[in-house]
């Protein structure tokens, strides 16, 4: 216990923000109503539905009925097609959709990266607003606080906002694993503080000084740029920025291969 209470793990949570406010006993909370929504544990082993809603279900319901916004923040972003037709619907309708995904360069795993690169044009071309979080973070100019307190960044959480009313947090990635083979379980919370909060987190996080803003373009080789600040002044690419030419290629060869459902 003594070492892992010194370790620097424990360290670096004794520094942030959070870890300072309930020390000091200032943290504000509020009060909401919410659920928790868990898959079905025989799930792993194909086993039906119990009749209570998933995770996923519950997702795509929000979906459904949000008529403003929708804020998705998922570290492993693969829709598939299903995934695809929900947004397109959902952009048919008017529905603002903001995505927060990893980069190439920020991602554990080239195999994910490989899934998702392949409907980053779909969902650009029906209108979604895609940022994909860089590598090294540095703190805004702009920005009264640093997001993170390392300079070294993978997006890990998972959150939904929709209509800024109601949040969604759990394990639950917007990925072929969460969806068919993982046991995820998610909070659903009624609270448009909360929902409002999470929101200016996000608005924070696709600041360019941290975020790559990829958008289509048909004169680049990919067909995208990415576009972002850095130093206060404005930088653009054409390929997965930051990321070498041989983690390019191995993704460009792990999507050729039939594994999404994996993934």
């Amino acid at each position: 216990f003594r070492r892992m209470r010194e370790s620097a793990y424990a360290e670096g949570l004794r520094q942030t923000d959070l870890a300072a406010q309930l020390l000091q006993r200032r943290l504000a909370l509020v009060r909401a109503p919410a659920r928790l929504i868990a898959d079905n544990p025989a799930k792993i082993e194909g086993g039906r539905a119990d009749g209570r809603p998933s995770p996923i279900d519950q997702l795509r319901e929000l979906t459904e009925q949000a008529r403003s916004e929708i804020i998705l923040v998922s570290p492993y972003f693969v829709p598939g097609p299903e995934g695809v037709a929900v947004l397109r619907a959902t952009r048919a309708r008017n529905v603002r959709v903001r995505l927060l995904t990893n980069s190439l360069a920020s991602s554990d795993a080239a195999a994910v990266h490989a899934g998702y690169s392949r409907y980053r044009h779909a969902l650009l071309a029906m209108g979604v607003e895609l940022y994909e979080l860089k590598p090294i973070m540095r703190p805004s100019r702009r920005r009264r606080k640093v997001i993170f307190g390392s300079a070294r960044a993978s997006l890990h959480a998972k959150a939904y906002v929709f209509d800024r009313r109601q949040a969604v947090i759990g394990s639950l990635n917007l990925d072929p694993r969460s969806v068919y083979l993982n046991t995820e379980m998610a909070l659903v919370i009624d609270s448009p503080v909360l929902a409002g909060e999470i929101a200016d987190a996000f608005d924070e996080l696709v600041d360019p000084e941290y975020s790559y803003r990829v958008e289509l373009d048909a004169a680049s080789p990919s067909g995208l740029k990415w576009s972002a600040h850095e130093d206060g002044r404005a930088v653009g690419f054409r390929l997965d920025p930051q990321a070498s030419r041989w983690r390019r290629l191995a993704v460009t060869v792990l999507g050729w291969l039939p594994i999404e459902d994996q993934l």
